[in-house]
C-alpha cells in the first residue's frame, strides 16, 4: 500500500457502541446494556494467546516529563477485526500534536502516518483504521506507535511507545449474539485484546458516568501490564460512586 500522511484531529468520545468483536451491532445509537448490575459478579479475565513470541511493547515517556502508552500487553496482541481501533494513553497537559504511524513488519514504508490534533486533556484516545479506509490482513504482524514530538523551543525528548497487533485466523471469542458485558468477557477469555477493549471503551464513551465499565477496563489493563493506566479508572469508578 502507498505511503499516506494524512491529518486529522480524532475525537475519543461520543461514538454509538458497536460490537464488532462479536458480531453484534446496536440501533439508533443507543448503548445496549446489560442484565448484571455488578461487574464484581464476573471478574474479567484476560487469557494471553501462546504465540511464542517475545515481548513487543516498547516506550512509554519518562515519569518526570510525562507518560505516553500505547495500550497493549507487552506481547503481540490479537484481534477478530481488520479495521481495530488502536488505543493508547497521554497524560493531560500536552498541547503538542501527536503522531500515529502503522507499518507492516518487515516493511520501511508505513500504510498510515497520521498526525493528530493536540489533546491537553490527555486520557485514552485511539485511532480508528477503519477511518482510514485501512484493512490488516489475517496473520500478519504489523507495528503500530504513537510519538509526542517536542516543539523547537521544548528542551525534552520525544514521547515515544509502540506495540505490535495481529489478526486472528478465524479467530472469534466463543458465543455469538452476545451483550457487551458478555461480548468483553469472552474476547478476553480468547486472547482478543483489541476486541475486549474496543468494546469496553465504546461503552465507556457511550455511558461516561457508569462505574461498571470504567472497572472492568481497568481489570483488562492491569493484566495487560498497565496498573497506572487502570488506576485512573479505578479512581475515576471510586469518585462516581
Amino acid at each position: 500500500m502507498n505511503y499516506r500522511v494524512m491529518r486529522s484531529a480524532v475525537a475519543c468520545a461520543g461514538i454509538a457502541v458497536c460490537v464488532l468483536a462479536t458480531g453484534s451491532g446496536l440501533a439508533d445509537g443507543q448503548a445496549k446494556t446489560s442484565d448484571r448490575k455488578d461487574a464484581s459478579e464476573t471478574p474479567l479475565v484476560y487469557q494471553p494467546p501462546d504465540l511464542g513470541a517475545p515481548k513487543k511493547r516498547v516506550g512509554g515517556g519518562t515519569r518526570s516529563l510525562g507518560q505516553l502508552f500505547v495500550l497493549s500487553p507487552p506481547h503481540p496482541a490479537l484481534t477478530s477485526l481488520a479495521q481495530p481501533r488502536l488505543y493508547w494513553y497521554l497524560d493531560p497537559g500536552f498541547r503538542n500534536a501527536l503522531r500515529f504511524r502503522l507499518e507492516r513488519e518487515g516493511q520501511a514504508s508505513p500504510l498510515l502516518e497520521v498526525v493528530l490534533a493536540a489533546s491537553p486533556d490527555g486520557g485514552v484516545q485511539h485511532v480508528d483504521l477503519a477511518d482510514y479506509e485501512i484493512r490488516l490482513e489475517t496473520g500478519v504482524r504489523y507495528k503500530w506507535g504513537v510519538i509526542l514530538e517536542p516543539e523547537p523551543h521544548q528542551r525534552w525528548p520525544a514521547l515515544y511507545s509502540a506495540a505490535h497487533v495481529l489478526v486472528a485466523p478465524q479467530h472469534r471469542p466463543d458465543g455469538e449474539d452476545l451483550d457487551p458485558l458478555d461480548g468483553a468477557l469472552a474476547a478476553a477469555r480468547s486472547g482478543l485484546w483489541h476486541d475486549a477493549l474496543n468494546i469496553l471503551s465504546r461503552q465507556i464513551e457511550v455511558q461516561p458516568e457508569s462505574t461498571q465499565w470504567r472497572v472492568l477496563r481497568a481489570e483488562l489493563l492491569e493484566q495487560g501490564g498497565h496498573a497506572a493506566v487502570a488506576a485512573r479508572d479505578r479512581d475515576f469508578a471510586q469518585y462516581t460512586r
